[in-house]
């Protein structure tokens, strides 16, 4: 799954260049699992709440199921994760 994840994410920041767009640099900077929830949300992703403590966000047949929780992440490579599947979604890219 996280291979063809990847390789999803590969495909879409290549459709991004050619499409003008870079990386949001407002992505860096979100800290807990709600702050991705709302962009998420702002760039036109499904966010469906699957119970108290979880949501999922899907686009395109990507989905990546986030925690209510309100804590900042602890690692590092968590939160690149959450990055490489929004990149897979289409959503992570904005205007240069």
């Amino acid at each position: 799954m996280m291979r063809e994840l990847k390789r999803r994410a590969v495909e879409q920041e290549e459709v991004a260049q050619m499409a003008g767009l870079a990386l949001s640099p407002q992505l860096q900077k979100l800290q807990t699992s709600n702050d991705f929830v709302k962009f998420a949300d702002k760039h036109g992703a499904d966010v469906t709440k699957k119970s108290t403590a979880y949501w999922r966000v899907s686009k395109d047949n990507v989905w990546w199921v986030l925690s209510t929780s309100k804590q900042r992440f602890r690692h590092k490579d968590v939160k690149n994760l959450i990055i490489t599947a929004f990149k897979a979604m289409g959503i992570a890219f904005a205007n240069k």
